[in-house]
């Protein structure tokens, strides 16, 4: 977790993970997002795509893991999906912290996720307010 003397404008934070296809249809599943490009592997071929595609969620969670490892209570974000993502594919994610009102806690920043070969599969703006230090650390075992 980022401390208050750390945060800045242009503190960067970064994560890869590997998208699995148990990760997809965990998405789907989720979000209900059954949409046929994302879970019928023929219909997605038969639509020029190599596979199904991951559902939009799956790069937006990449962002996710950085804007919780902030603790960042999110107020708005902005999304652009680029390229579709695959199972198979390793998304790296990073946040670039753009603003940095320490009075208020608010933050902006933006996001960028690239799969394995360095293309953008998504990019977007986050804002929204890091809690107080006074509320103490959370417990992120449970």
């Amino acid at each position: 977790m980022t401390t208050d003397a750390e945060m800045r404008v242009g503190l960067r934070l970064t994560y890869t993970r590997e998208v699995s296809a148990a990760d997809c249809a965990a998405m789907s599943a989720v979000s209900e997002d059954r949409a046929g490009l994302h879970v019928d592997a023929d219909y997605a071929r038969r639509a020029g795509f190599p596979d199904a595609i991951a559902p939009g969620l799956i790069p937006l969670s990449v962002i996710a893991k950085l804007s919780g490892d902030l603790n960042l209570l999110l107020r708005r974000i902005e999304l652009d999906l680029l390229q579709p993502a695959f199972a198979g594919d390793r998304l790296t994610a990073t946040l670039t912290v753009t603003a940095w009102d320490a009075a208020k806690r608010r933050m902006a920043a933006d996001g960028r996720v690239e799969n394995q070969q360095g293309t953008a599969v998504m990019t977007g703006k986050l804002v929204g307010y890091l809690p107080d230090p006074a509320w103490g650390t959370p417990n992120k075992d449970t």
